[in-house]
């Protein structure tokens, strides 16, 4: 594989820290979708200053950790920056909130449903109250089974 040429500036310095975060990540990462799943918790925006909270890249293996273990805070190895904004300092969602593959698919069969000639023809006719007491129904039926 051919390495990435950076430019010389302050924007490729925040593209090489969030690329070699974003490869750790995904290294230390048992599955991908988890490791994109961790991604998009810290960088929902994909604005590569936010990796600059990191000091250097192994800085978000703590982080990694913990989020993979269920917890929903870094363990405190660094204090964050004084200057780094609060925004940029965001509380992570951590993978045991991630929806069950059951869950997953029962989503995905009554998107599928609501967005099929059938589903949107049997709800038109209803009231908006009825709509979502047929689509809970539907849901409720897809996560049993």
């Amino acid at each position: 594989m051919e390495t990435r040429k950076y430019s010389t500036g302050t924007k490729g310095r925040l593209k090489m820290q969030s690329d070699k975060c974003k490869e750790l990540i995904r290294a230390h990462s048992p599955n991908l979708s988890l490791a994109t799943e961790f991604i998009v918790s810290i960088d929902p925006d994909h604005e590569d200053n936010i990796w600059q909270r990191f000091q250097v890249p192994e800085d978000v293996l703590p982080e990694l950790e913990a989020w993979l273990n269920g917890g929903t805070t870094p363990p405190a190895t660094k204090p964050a920056a004084p200057n780094i904004p609060a925004i940029l300092q965001r509380s992570l969602k951590p993978a045991s909130k991630l929806p069950s593959p059951n869950l997953e698919a029962a989503i995905q069969v009554v998107s599928r449903w609501l967005s099929s000639e059938e589903g949107r023809e049997e709800i038109q006719s209803l009231t908006a109250l009825e709509a979502a007491e047929k689509t809970l129904e539907k849901f409720r039926a897809q996560a049993q089974s």
